[in-house]
């Protein structure tokens, strides 16, 4: 799925190893919670998980796939609001982007490194308009090249 917003960073992935993987999904990851300003406890604890590597199912990618699913409701309500003129774009889109940056934060978790950096980039990358550019360099970096 990354390939369809940024082909450099999908080719990146794979030719990455696991600890490759985990890194630019990890620096993907924080700078899209701090773009979108995800904060709350959930987000807190996801962090702390990822941060101690804590991948895989577990009591935080649970907590946080919960808000994801929260966060997706409303945006799609909201949607169907700014359709019918009742609420404004603006509105939609600060929960969009917030959907997809704990979407984002709950990829970097999965158990997969090559699909915790697909997905979480991915997410991220939807989370600012699909414009990959403020996120490749950071995520190259990560990497190591």
């Amino acid at each position: 799925m990354l390939a369809l917003y940024s082909p450099r960073l999908a080719e990146a992935c794979v030719r990455s190893g696991e600890q490759q993987l985990r890194a630019m999904a990890e620096v993907g990851c924080r700078l899209v919670v701090a773009k979108t300003q995800l904060d709350s406890p959930v987000v807190a604890a996801a962090v702390t998980a990822m941060l101690a590597g804590r991948f895989g199912p577990g009591p935080e990618r649970a907590a946080l796939a919960a808000l994801v699913d929260r966060l997706d409701e409303e945006a799609y309500m909201l949607e169907e609001f700014v359709e019918d003129g009742t609420a404004c774009e603006d509105a939609f889109l600060e929960v969009f982007q917030r959907a997809r940056a704990a979407s984002a934060l709950l990829w970097t978790l999965h158990a997969d490194p090559p699909t915790a950096a697909d997905n979480a980039l991915y997410e991220a990358i939807a989370a600012s308009g699909e414009d990959p550019s403020w996120i490749e360099e950071p995520a190259l970096a990560a990497r190591g090249g």
